[in-house]
């Protein structure tokens, strides 16, 4: 089980992301479009995420919670049990919602 410390909130994208070598998103919707290398939107555009978990002094995020994440206002990813895991701040996320929000 990872917790993370403090306001700190481990997540992963609702679309499919993956870094190419120069550590650039390809994007891909949920129908398997893919947007390509570097889009702007990686750049310029918030992303949503669920939450996997959450620190102890996070306030307003709980596990299952889907949050939209400022741009680029998170760590490089990693794997934990065959899955891409994000981290982000509390004071990044710039709304929470506890229903799918549309993509």
């Amino acid at each position: 089980m990872l917790v993370p410390l403090k306001n700190k909130i481990l997540f992963v994208f609702l679309n499919d992301v993956a870094a190419n070598k120069q550590n650039m998103f390809v994007d891909q919707t949920n129908w398997g479009f893919h947007l390509g290398v570097g889009h702007e939107s990686s750049a310029t555009q918030g992303r949503w995420g669920k939450v996997v978990a959450t620190g102890p002094k996070t306030l307003d995020v709980t596990p299952g919670d889907y949050i939209f994440v400022e741009n680029l206002m998170w760590t490089a990813g990693f794997k934990h049990d065959g899955i891409n895991i994000w981290q982000t701040a509390e004071e990044k996320v710039m709304c929470v919602s506890e229903e799918l929000p549309e993509l």
